[in-house]
């Protein structure tokens, strides 16, 4: 027997053997791999799920939280327009005030130097002390008219309209004195 045969001899045997070990680990193999891809594949599935449930999650929690932050802002927007609503009427108010306050000094300055005039020249004090009277109602009605605003109270401007009314009668009466005293001299 030569060295040929036992080598075909060999390869009879043994490379049978060596395709059907090749066959069983391959197969082996595929099952081992097939085991860990299911395994693989069921992990994959749990953690598809746990994040589905997490976008769920965060999707309520954002939802909520949104509409949380919208109910918030709505309520400081409303609170800023009534603040500067507030404001404005403070503003607006205080605008008046001065308005009238100015108006109200002006007023008085003329009445002076009116006043300051007739008193330098008093030529005809019958005539003049009435004239001096019916100058008199610019100021008080300036005045009366600034004190109501300022003071916002209904009674004071119950009592100042009381005080301005007074007046306003007095002027009548001096003013018709005045164009008896102008026109008659009261002598007829």
């Amino acid at each position: 027997m030569g060295i040929s045969k036992v080598v075909i001899w060999v390869n009879a045997i043994f490379c049978p053997m060596i395709v059907a070990l090749f066959i069983v680990v391959t197969v082996i193999m595929q099952g081992e791999i097939n085991h860990q891809r299911t395994t693989v594949q069921k992990a994959l599935n749990s953690q598809h799920k746990q994040i589905i449930n997490l976008h769920k999650l965060v999707r309520n929690t954002e939802n909520s939280t949104i509409t949380i932050l919208n109910t918030t802002v709505v309520e400081v927007q409303e609170s800023m327009q009534q603040e500067v609503a507030s404001v404005g009427d403070i503003t607006s108010k205080n605008f008046l005030v001065q308005g009238a306050a100015t108006f109200t000094v002006l007023c008085i300055m003329v009445f002076l130097w009116h006043v300051a005039s007739h008193l330098r020249n008093m030529y005809q004090p019958i005539i003049q002390r009435k004239i001096l009277a019916v100058l008199w109602m610019t100021p008080i009605y300036a005045t009366t008219a600034l004190l109501m605003l300022i003071l916002d109270d209904p009674l004071a401007t119950e009592w100042l309209a009381v005080v301005k009314d007074f007046y306003e009668a007095y002027c009548i009466y001096m003013f018709l004195s005045l164009l008896i005293a102008i026109l008659g001299r009261g002598d007829r």
